[in-house]
């Protein structure tokens, strides 16, 4: 290895002198509080009863392995938010876990 006859990539041969920087994402706390605030208002403002019941009809088709295409829009229609339809498909299918 030391001689060079056996690569190693990153070890012996094709090494990085150069160092990474980490800047890493951040996001203002003000427009997490702002879309919070959106999220909450667009739920009140809906039809409570029309959505449990789209939810509930998406459940049924999800569990009778029928075309679930219709019970989606008919969420979305409802006013559903895409984080309850996936609750309905991780409550009937789980969640997909590596390993």
């Amino acid at each position: 290895m030391d001689s060079g006859d056996t690569v190693i990539v990153g070890v012996n041969r094709y090494q990085e002198n150069e160092t990474t920087s980490s800047d890493l994402l951040t996001i203002d706390p003000d427009l997490v509080r702002r879309q919070r605030d959106r999220t909450r208002q667009y739920k009140s403002d809906r039809n409570g009863s029309a959505v449990h019941s789209a939810l509930n009809q998406l459940k049924t088709l999800a569990e009778s392995q029928e075309n679930v295409i219709p019970g989606i829009i008919a969420a979305v229609k409802a006013k559903c938010t895409l984080g309850e339809i996936s609750d309905v498909f991780r409550e009937i299918f789980g969640e997909f876990h590596p390993g």
